[in-house]
């Protein structure tokens, strides 16, 4: 099934990273994006013992937003993936980077919101990068929050697609592979919303 067709008709879809690093060549620019999820600060709403989230809260940096291929990975969701080519409308789009740190001999929960929706139009959750790290599961749910998916992200740029205002996600506790490490996992979450 076509990915639009299948997100117009179940309000989700899975992508594989091969598919996404195939459509956009671009090896360095990846590998100098992934080095600001370094420079996140931490979210002061995450409690310790739930492992801990950094994200970034200033402006995105000049040399971030002027990534091409944070620019051709922006583009690619949405001219294949959410919505028509021939679109007139206006979008506005919105980039979270998140890293979930579970510090060794714990378990990290990445969502202390537990089963949420953002209300966005759309939104792409794609794995950046995760080290020692066992899990990883990303889950949707329909609106009675009956669980419709549920799909590990393994490898760099794994990606899940969502419409947001019909459906709900959440990613489960996970643990340190070795449990004297701690475990990481990046994310980078892409919001699309009609202007």
């Amino acid at each position: 099934m076509d990915k639009k067709n299948e997100i117009s008709e179940r309000r989700f879809s899975f992508n594989e990273g091969s598919e996404i690093l195939n459509n956009i060549k671009d090896e360095d620019s990846f590998k100098s994006l992934t080095k600001t999820w370094n420079s996140l600060l931490i979210d002061k709403y995450t409690r310790e013992e739930d492992g801990l989230r950094y994200r970034r809260f200033a402006q995105m940096s000049k040399k971030t937003l002027n990534n091409k291929f944070l620019k051709n990975l922006v583009i690619f969701n949405f001219n294949n993936l959410l919505v028509s080519k021939t679109s007139s409308e206006s979008w506005e789009v919105g980039i979270h980077m998140i890293r979930i740190v579970t510090k060794a001999g714990k378990k990290g929960k990445p969502a202390p919101e537990e089963v949420h929706k953002e209300g966005y139009d759309f939104i792409s959750i794609q794995l950046i990068k995760k080290e020692n790290m066992k899990g990883g599961i990303g889950e949707i749910f329909n609106k009675n929050k009956e669980i419709v998916m549920r799909k590990t992200l393994k490898n760099p740029l794994d990606s899940l697609y969502i419409n947001n205002k019909k459906m709900f996600h959440y990613s489960p506790i996970f643990n340190p592979l070795n449990k004297e490490k701690d475990g990481t996992r990046d994310i980078l979450i892409i919001d699309f919303n009609r202007g």
